[in-house]
């Protein structure tokens, strides 16, 4: 486990990818947006990976994820249960679409609408961050929350700014 106080530095970069994930799927609901989707889905992959991924080497091997934050990393293995059946059917969709050009684009048998899944990528999502929360320590939570409070009120803040 990282020492205590790289844990409480970090909790306010995946602080800042739920606040993300929050404001950029209230947005799309609204817009139905196109570039507020693609946003929405680089707060999606961020968080997938933070809950479902294990540790890996080579140039992954400082990927943060949620199991660091406990003192057994089984914990969380066992609390966490296995990948929702939206977060399986969209993992490599939104690894091909979303970081670089494939034509699988052009394919409709391989591409996915992934617009249609935003909602229940949302939710599955958030779900997660609740079981994260509700299994962590009492310290760990805190920092967590005081966190999230800070970057929502920081992403809406920039939001608003550049819409003038």
């Amino acid at each position: 486990m990282r020492p205590s106080d790289e844990r409480e530095t970090v909790t306010r970069h995946v602080a800042y990818e739920i606040a993300a994930l929050e404001l950029t799927h209230e947005l799309y609901q609204g817009t139905r947006d196109r570039f507020v989707f693609e946003a929405f889905l680089i707060h999606v992959r961020a968080l997938r990976d933070f809950f479902w991924s294990e540790p890996r080497s080579g140039s992954r091997a400082s990927d943060v994820l949620a199991e660091q934050f406990f003192t057994h990393v089984g914990t969380w293995r066992r609390t966490k249960g296995q990948k929702d059946k939206v977060i399986v059917e969209t993992w490599n969709p939104i690894n091909r679409q979303l970081s670089h050009l494939t034509w699988h684009r052009i394919d409709r048998d391989a591409f996915s609408d992934l617009e249609s899944r935003v909602s229940d990528l949302y939710a599955v999502l958030m779900r997660q961050w609740g079981l994260l929360l509700a299994t962590v320590d009492h310290d760990t939570r805190r920092w967590f929350e005081d966190a999230v409070a800070e970057k929502r009120s920081e992403v809406r803040t920039n939001v608003a700014i550049r819409a003038r």
